[in-house]
Parts: structure tokens; sequence; C-alpha cells
């Protein structure tokens, strides 16, 4: 039940992550440039 559970609870943030999925992947791609541009 608990394996269950845990899977459920994995699901259910995996789809609120999608649905600001958006925004965060901007962010972070943003952050992630910005990182990449001033190592070189």
């Amino acid at each position: 039940m608990r394996y269950a559970a845990t899977t459920a609870a994995a699901l259910l943030g995996g789809f609120l992550g999608l649905a600001q999925g958006g925004y965060w992947c901007e962010r972070l791609c943003d952050a992630l440039e910005t990182y990449w541009a001033h190592r070189q």
C-alpha cells in the first residue's frame, strides 16, 4: 500500500511539475545559459 501511495504522489508531483514546467524550464534554461556564458 505504501508503494502505491508513493507512486501516486510521484505521479501527482510530476503532473503538477508539468503544469508549471514551462515557467521552471525557462528559469532553468536561463540559468544554464548564463552559467555557460560566464564559463567561456
